[in-house]
């Protein structure tokens, strides 16, 4: 614990912590530049994530990534425009089922969490992009796997998150309704 609060990559995951915490509130409201918010959380994880050696989850960072650059093109499109552009979600199946099988071996954590983990948020993201509610519901049953998670991969800020992000879920479907 010590050497995690001395080498400053506490303040890059505080970061994209509190990006996170914006972007989910403001998903809520429905604001496309919310996907912004969530690129930056990407990125400050990305970082996080590279210095633990954590490779399952930096490839998989990319694919939330494209995700989240995807969902600010078409968020304003036409619902038949919109779910043309979704079939892009089905490149993700083989983006993650790649991750697992190259990065399996070296994983830092128990493995099993980190494919979990993935599957909760790539659904939760693809669920968002097609303007679903089951994000919402995705999201709530995230943050009570991902307790484990972090406590697993040593990731202590994110331990703040699944209190937070459970209440801006319910928020979240209260608007979306």
């Amino acid at each position: 614990m010590l050497e995690y609060l001395q080498n400053g990559l506490w303040l890059i995951e505080a970061l994209a912590v509190a990006a996170m915490f914006s972007f989910t509130y403001f998903l809520a409201l429905k604001k496309r530049w919310a996907w912004y918010l969530y690129l930056i959380f990407c990125v400050g994880m990305l970082i996080v994530f590279t210095q633990k050696e954590s490779w399952i989850t930096v490839m998989n960072q990319f694919a939330t990534m494209f995700l989240a650059v995807r969902n600010i093109v078409i968020w304003d499109w036409s619902e038949e425009r919109r779910k043309k552009a979704l079939l892009a979600d089905y490149a993700i199946i083989p983006w993650y089922v790649a991750s697992v099988i190259i990065f399996w071996p070296g994983a830092v954590v128990n493995a099993w969490w980190e494919v979990f983990m993935w599957v909760f948020i790539i659904t939760k993201q693809v669920s968002w992009g097609r303007k679903s509610r089951g994000g919402w519901w995705i999201l709530i049953g995230q943050h009570i796997f991902a307790t484990g998670f972090n406590i697993v991969s040593g990731t202590f800020v994110l331990l703040i998150r699944p209190v937070v992000e459970i209440t801006l879920a319910v928020y979240g479907l209260r608007k979306w309704k």
